[in-house]
């Protein structure tokens, strides 16, 4: 199996894999072939790259989240936010629960693989937040911190934008709005400071202007992951492409040791990634190296490089 942009130049094709949506209800079988009314019902969910069969029929596709999994995830998060949003009631005790019984067991000490091609339609809350969740769950890991700094970072995550949840009149942003509803029902104060500011940069150009000496590495960490995952999700970027954008901003407005955890944390050339070498030779990557998330194996037309061993060798770029 091999990604591919969803376009017409994929019909005829056959579906690598079933595709889900964020709910977990089966909107595409695989292994169809793909037709003019299959590529406009995916597009019309947002999605812009799926997996198509090619020769690669070993390539094993392997999210952090199954589809199950995350359909299972979502609903208990959906009913958490109504409540927010219809009864303005905070459950705090229910997104713990989620938390410890369903996200952190899926993480088993490995980088963060999430779906690549689907982009959040208008902006899904619940998947936005389940996705930052894990990001900065292993982020938090990576960075050294204690389980529950952990612990606090994943609930925050989750709870982080429920400000776009509160009808008021207010001309509040959704962070000040978070952060004010949940300062009157949650418990810990570092959570709804972490919500208040999961928007600021280390040069103090978020929305509170909170400059790098007062943040904390939490509210560091949650706002670089933050928006890298808006960059998979709402933008629709290839993790590379997002990589690259924060890559370009360490010491500008994300901090370095934050970057250096984050980029331990997350798989950037998903499996199935079509991709060139810088020897000009175009491939596949086929498996993950779980210690060195830069350096996938890539099967190519003449060989099979496991790039730890060909350290000459790089991922030139994507030819999704």
């Amino acid at each position: 199996m091999r990604l591919a942009k969803i376009d017409d130049n994929i019909i005829g094709k056959r579906l690598g894999s079933s595709i889900s949506t964020i709910d977990g209800r089966k909107l595409v079988n695989g292994q169809i072939e793909i037709t003019g009314k299959v590529i406009q019902r995916l597009q019309s969910f947002g999605m812009n790259a799926l997996y198509i069969e090619d020769k690669n029929t070993d390539v094993e596709l392997k999210e952090t989240v199954s589809d199950e999994q995350r359909g299972v995830i979502l609903k208990r998060l959906n009913l958490v936010y109504e409540k927010i949003s219809k009864e303005s009631f905070c459950d705090e005790f229910e997104i713990g629960k989620i938390l410890r019984q369903e996200i952190i067991p899926s993480i088993n000490n490995e980088p963060v693989s999430i779906a690549v091609g689907q982009k959040t339609k208008g902006f899904d809350l619940a998947q936005h937040s389940l996705n930052l969740c894990l990001l900065v769950l292993v982020t938090g890991m990576k960075f050294g911190l204690s389980m529950d700094k952990i612990e606090m970072l994943g609930k925050a995550a989750l709870f982080h934008d429920i400000g776009k949840l509160i009808k008021n009149d207010s001309n509040e942003g959704h962070e000040q709005k978070g952060y004010t509803f949940l300062k009157n029902k949650a418990n810990s104060p570092m959570l709804y400071s972490l919500v208040r500011f999961h928007h600021e940069t280390i040069d103090g150009g978020g929305p509170q202007k909170l400059r790098n000496e007062h943040q904390t590495d939490l509210i560091k960490i949650l706002s670089l992951c933050d928006y890298y995952e808006s960059l998979v999700s709402i933008d629709g970027l290839v993790p590379s492409e997002c990589y690259e954008n924060i890559q370009a901003l360490v010491n500008i407005k994300f901090d370095h040791q934050v970057y250096e955890a984050f980029r331990k944390s997350v798989y950037l050339y998903p499996v199935g990634l079509p991709i060139k070498l810088n020897n000009g030779e175009e491939g596949v990557v086929i498996r993950q190296n779980t210690a060195f998330p830069l350096r996938p194996f890539v099967r190519t037309d003449y060989k099979e490089y496991n790039l730890i061993e060909h350290l000459s060798l790089f991922i030139d770029k994507v030819i999704l």
